[in-house]
């Protein structure tokens, strides 16, 4: 059994936010970052068109591609890193020093979006911090619904993938929890509730554990595109693989103990 482990900041998995924790001045406007946005999504089929309607800090709105809702928040003072003290730890040195930070989300009723709005979504959202970061002087970023922290160089080579080759960057939008116990490998995802679907565990994998959170990560992806794993049957194909992995609806061995969909690999 794998220990107790600590979990998301409660009350934010269905919001489609993230945070820039930065130093130095804030954008002169929302102007400039959609200057520097359209920069970034130049080409790209569904990232096109910012309309910006509220300019000015602290509180800035635009649309993107004519359908996603924008905002921008100016924040003072340091951001909360008490609400997720593992990853904090883990990037002490990215967020040392940051002075304030700025919320980037997209509000709206997400009880009336559909996982392709959900997703274009929270995209837009990944892109416009990026844009954000690179208009201030960004130390880390915050995805509130997993609690995961990344550095800005860490942000910056996700979102390029995204853009560059449009592979959905599931490790940022989600975050992944692995632990081994015994020689088998366990990986848990965090985020998922923020596309209305349950967290995805592996468990008893025989695999390293890099192989096995590549396993979470095709999970995700293909979640993400053709709907939730435990709605599609008893047993999940990993094409990768290639390999099959019987699927269960099972409580989660972490300590919240809600319902999650477990895979667990077949044997040849």
């Amino acid at each position: 059994m794998i220990g107790r482990l600590r979990r998301r900041n409660v009350g934010l998995d269905n919001a489609p936010i993230g945070f820039v924790l930065a130093s130095g001045k804030p954008p002169p406007d929302a102007r400039s970052v959609a200057e520097v946005f359209d920069h970034l999504t130049k080409g790209h089929p569904h990232m096109r068109d910012v309309e910006v309607f509220d300019a000015e800090p602290p509180v800035a709105t635009l649309v993107v591609a004519g359908v996603v809702p924008l905002m921008i928040q100016w924040i003072e003072g340091p951001f909360p890193t008490e609400r997720m003290p593992e990853e904090a730890k883990r990037q002490t040195a990215a967020l040392a020093d940051h002075r304030h930070h700025l919320a980037v989300l997209s509000p709206g009723a997400d009880s009336e979006r559909d996982l392709g709005e959900k997703l274009l979504a929270s995209l837009a959202v990944v892109v416009m911090i990026q844009a954000v970061a690179l208009c201030t002087r960004a130390h880390a970023v915050c995805w509130a619904s997993s609690g995961g922290i990344y550095t800005a160089q860490e942000w910056t080579r996700g979102c390029t993938r995204y853009l560059r080759d449009g592979l959905i960057p599931a490790d940022m939008v989600t975050r992944l929890i692995t632990n081994s116990d015994r020689g088998k490998v366990f990986v848990s995802t965090i985020g998922m509730k923020l596309f209305g679907m349950s967290e995805i565990e592996i468990w008893d994998s025989e695999r390293s554990p890099d192989a096995t959170r590549q396993i979470a990560i095709d999970a995700i992806l293909d979640s993400l595109l053709a709907g939730e794993i435990s709605h599609r049957g008893s047993v999940w194909s990993w094409r990768t693989g290639p390999a099959e992995f019987r699927v269960a609806n099972r409580r989660s061995v972490l300590e919240h103990g809600e319902r999650v969909t477990v895979l667990n690999e077949t044997k040849g």
